[in-house]
């Protein structure tokens, strides 16, 4: 499953909480730059052309460091949760 995320409201002061999930991730960033956090791994700042790869289960976060973002996100498999709209 892939989805697009436009994120506008940046730069944060702060990263959104750790959360993981089941499902297997990348994340292409298409727009913009944020620091990328990873339980277990330094924070890396990405921007714009940059590949992130989550495996399932792992707890991770981002902080939108310019003022917009979009980020192409894949998951396997299908986000269940993301077709009912929660």
């Amino acid at each position: 499953m892939t989805v697009v995320l436009d994120i506008d409201n940046g730069p944060w002061a702060a990263p959104d909480p750790y959360h993981s999930h089941p499902h297997e991730q990348t994340t292409y960033i298409a727009d913009g730059e944020l620091l990328f956090l990873s339980e277990g791994d330094e924070p890396r700042h990405v921007r714009a052309g940059d590949l992130i790869a989550v495996p399932s289960g792992v707890p991770h976060s981002i902080q939108l460091l310019s003022p917009r973002a979009r980020l192409v996100d894949s998951f396997n498999p299908i986000r269940e949760d993301f077709l009912k709209g929660e």
